[in-house]
């Protein structure tokens, strides 16, 4: 039976992939401490869910650290049949395309690059190492039951049920790519044991605007929208064209969610 390690089980990716091994009764093992994997036994299947989103502006070592560093240790000393990192769709924010081979173009002057310098350099090490069977998937926003984060979609949501009231500081007319956890964790065991490719795009292909999301929330919620700030985020439309060819990857629509995961996060909120 296919084995899948998760190093980084405590974060919002891995603990979903790890509900969904148990669900889809996978044989499994997690390691969030990395002193505790062993270097000894093959670990099957690895996938790297080690990182930091939105706060990396506040912490620039603990953002290299992760996405790097710990990196390293796992592919210098850990045996396995194959390791997927886990990247991002942000590499591309500066660049003119959005297709895996492309080149990636990023500043380090620019104080917000060092997220995407650190998984591009994340990128390279497992590239450059001299294990086999290693791939790279770039996520794109992912977004599900993360309720206790600060990020963008989860904290509409929360001022939406909490507040009855959004107060947005960018355009509603800025727009980047979702995708559905499910959706995420449905595709990884398959870019794992089946992929063809070294570098995947997970996202749903599809930007969507904000002013899509809020006018969705306004009907779920009753809520109401102050636009504090008229500054236009737009994010590069995401190519997903090699999870279509090879997976015949469906992603789902995040507005068509949108009332589930009001829902879920209601029943979150009363436990």
């Amino acid at each position: 039976m296919t084995k899948f390690t998760v190093i980084g089980s405590k974060g919002f990716i891995g603990s979903n992939l790890i509900s969904y091994f148990k669900n889809k009764n996978f044989q499994y093992q997690n390691f969030d401490d990395l002193n505790n994997i062993p270097h000894d036994k093959n670990l099957g299947h690895v996938i790297f869910s080690i990182g930091l989103t939105s706060d990396f502006r506040e912490r620039p070592f603990d953002t290299v650290n992760s996405h790097v560093c710990e990196l390293i240790k796992i592919l210098k000393n850990v045996q396995f049949d194959s390791f997927l990192y886990l990247s991002s769709t942000r590499v591309y924010q500066n660049s003119k395309s959005t297709e895996e081979k492309n080149d990636l173009i990023v500043n380090s002057n620019n104080k917000n690059d060092i997220y995407n310098i650190s998984k591009i350099l994340g990128e390279s090490v497992c590239l450059n190492s001299r294990n086999k069977n290693v791939k790279i998937i770039r996520l794109s926003n992912v977004v599900g039951n993360n309720f206790t984060s600060d990020d963008f979609l989860p904290s509409l949501i929360k001022n939406a049920v909490n507040e009855k009231k959004i107060t947005l500081n960018s355009s509603m007319d800025s727009e980047k790519d979702y995708v559905l956890i499910d959706d995420v964790v449905e595709i990884i065991p398959k870019i794992v044991t089946k992929g063809t490719q070294t570098i995947y795009n997970v996202a749903s292909g599809k930007n969507i605007k904000t002013k899509e999301i809020i006018s969705k929330l306004i009907k779920i919620t009753g809520c109401t929208v102050e636009e504090n700030d008229t500054t236009l985020i737009k994010f590069p439309k995401i190519s997903i064209d090699s999870l279509i060819s090879e997976f015949q990857f469906s992603p789902t629509n995040l507005v068509d969610r949108l009332e589930y995961l009001v829902t879920q996060y209601e029943n979150y909120r009363n436990k």
